[in-house]
Formats: structure tokens, sequence, C-alpha cells
């Protein structure tokens, strides 16, 4: 089946059913977001807890875990760059030496 026949099928479905389409991959997202979240929080929390390091409440663990994501987020493609360039860079010092 082509991408336009399915997108004429979708079309022809009534509203309420595209709304519990739309409904369930909200859903689905949601709990697979949760699942990633909740399985940092429990490690991190664990993780504290075999180090003997504290903190204050729930919420400073996830401001925490908040922060670490979005330093990643900025960090991430700066070391991508840097190791892009490290790595044209050194492929032409191994080819001037040979």
């Amino acid at each position: 089946m082509s991408q336009k026949e399915q997108n004429e099928q979708f079309k022809e479905v009534k509203l309420s059913s595209k709304l519990i389409v739309i409904a369930s991959i909200i859903l689905i997202v949601a709990i697979a977001l949760a699942v990633i979240f909740g399985g940092y929080f429990f490690g991190m929390k664990g993780l504290f807890s075999i180090l003997g390091i504290t903190y204050d409440s729930n919420q400073t663990l996830v401001l925490f875990i908040l922060v670490c994501f979005a330093a990643g987020l900025i960090i991430d493609p700066l070391t991508m760059i840097v190791s892009m360039i490290l790595a044209k860079s050194l492929s032409l010092k191994k080819t001037a030496l040979f």
C-alpha cells in the first residue's frame, strides 16, 4: 500500500477515532519518557546512596538530573566537533609521514 493510499484512509476515519489514535501515541511517548527518566532518577538515587552522597530533597535530585541533561545537550555537539577536527588533523599528519 502506498503512502498516498494510507493518508487517504486516515483522512476518511472519524474524528473521534483520530483523537483516540493521537492520544494513544502521546500516552505511549509519555510512558517511555517516564520509564527513561525513572531509570535515571532511581539509578542516581541508588548511586548516591552507595557513595554516601546526601541531598536535601528529591526535587534537588530531579534538578541535578535535568541540569546534567541540559549540560549534555550543550557539551555533546561540541565534543563531536572537536573529535572531527582532531580526526582530520591527525589523518593529515599520518599521510604526511608516509
